[in-house]
């Protein structure tokens, strides 16, 4: 993610551009825990949403209905989060082990830690590169399976989709495939120096699970 202005976003103040989740300038005043929310209502986690966030301030995050009932504010659902991460003990050694890690929200229910094996990854090759790759790829997965059928964006939202967004730390899986992943593509899937690229086989597949579910649940997938 980047905190600036998003130019080519469509109400221009933030969104998707190039694969990129770009917050709007608004959000340089914003402390993390207001950028990064959790719904109280059905604890998913959930990306601030500029102008029509409908995210109280912190000493207002309920309301009293007219019952007298105390119910919390449900914040916007437009960009929904699901954190991912990678690992590999012995890196790139014959017997190194690796796993990911997934979470859309706080509950067990949208929280994942999958070992990877070849079921998972049927190359012999176990390092936290592809590691991080496959966590994208589950994050993407998870959430189509988590949200089920297209709907229109929540309340408060002035376009007909919703976005995912992929946070990680990984600076080789966000730069990859928001970067290299388009000029590969036009080079004929090589490098700059004409050879092949490392870890092409998932960088591939995240492009095709990106691609896939985007056309299936109608969301815009970023990083």
């Amino acid at each position: 993610m980047q905190v600036q202005r998003a130019l080519n976003a469509p109400d221009g103040c933030q969104g998707v551009v190039s694969r990129k989740f770009v917050f709007c300038e608004a959000a340089l005043t914003l402390e993390t825990d207001e950028l990064f929310l959790e719904c109280p209502c059905c604890n998913r986690f959930l990306g601030y949403c500029c102008p029509h966030s409908q995210l109280p301030s912190r000493n207002q995050r309920s309301i009293y209905f007219s019952d007298g009932e105390h119910k919390p504010k449900k914040p916007c659902h437009e960009y929904a989060i699901a954190f991912v991460g990678g690992a590999c003990l012995g890196n790139g050694q014959e017997n190194a082990t690796a796993g990911v890690g997934v979470a859309i929200g706080s509950e067990s229910t949208t929280q994942w830690a999958i070992p990877i094996d070849h079921s998972v990854d049927p190359s012999h090759v176990r390092t936290s590169q592809r590691a991080e790759l496959i966590a994208a790829i589950e994050g993407i997965r998870r959430l189509g399976e988590y949200d089920g059928p297209w709907e229109k964006a929540g309340p408060g939202s002035t376009r007909d989709r919703t976005t995912w967004v992929i946070t990680s730390d990984s600076e080789y899986l966000v730069s990859g495939i928001t970067e290299c992943v388009p000029a590969w593509r036009r080079n004929g899937w090589r490098t700059s120096c004409k050879k092949r690229p490392k870890n092409l086989d998932l960088f591939q597949k995240l492009d095709a699970t990106i691609e896939a579910h985007e056309r299936e649940h109608r969301v815009q997938v970023a990083f």
